[in-house]
């Protein structure tokens, strides 16, 4: 039932979240809202400003969430590129 309601109204936005090897976030920066779009598609590009020597150290997190109403935002999924382990990702964290 939870897979239909998202198919029906996915109102769907990704954020990326620039990390710390110590797990706390550096910089963000989120996409706009693909309304209606049950797989959206995002063309949008970002740039975040890292010291080449940090590059290493640094991880890029990415989270999908879905626009339950105005007030209430649910994260649908995540992945993140780098090398910080799972455990440094604070997931518990309110945007």
């Amino acid at each position: 039932m939870r897979y239909n309601t998202y198919c029906l109204r996915a109102d769907t936005y990704t954020k990326l979240t620039l990390m710390s090897p110590s797990g706390q976030e550096i910089t963000h920066s989120k996409t706009s809202v693909r309304r209606g779009q049950p797989n959206p598609l995002y063309k949008e590009t970002f740039m975040f400003q890292v010291p080449e020597s940090q590059l290493p150290e640094v991880t890029l997190m990415v989270s999908v969430f879905y626009n339950r109403n105005i007030k209430r935002k649910e994260m649908i999924g995540w992945f993140s590129l780098g090398t910080a382990p799972h455990h440094a990702i604070n997931m518990h964290v309110h945007y």
